[in-house]
């Protein structure tokens, strides 16, 4: 039987850097995104971020 597990931590906030998180953890987030940085994808592609998010 193959099984295959995908386990996520969702991190985000209006004030969440993912660059900070990274820096005081030593981990590595994935799918970052910074406050204010300009979203590439969805409904408000080209718009700035209201908010950071990583996935561990």
């Amino acid at each position: 039987m193959i099984m295959k597990m995908d386990i996520r931590c969702h991190f985000y906030g209006e004030e969440f850097s993912p660059k900070v998180f990274e820096q005081l953890t030593g981990l590595t987030l994935v799918k970052k995104i910074e406050v204010g940085e300009t979203l590439k994808v969805g409904i408000n592609k080209g718009n700035p971020s209201d908010y950071g998010s990583g996935q561990l």
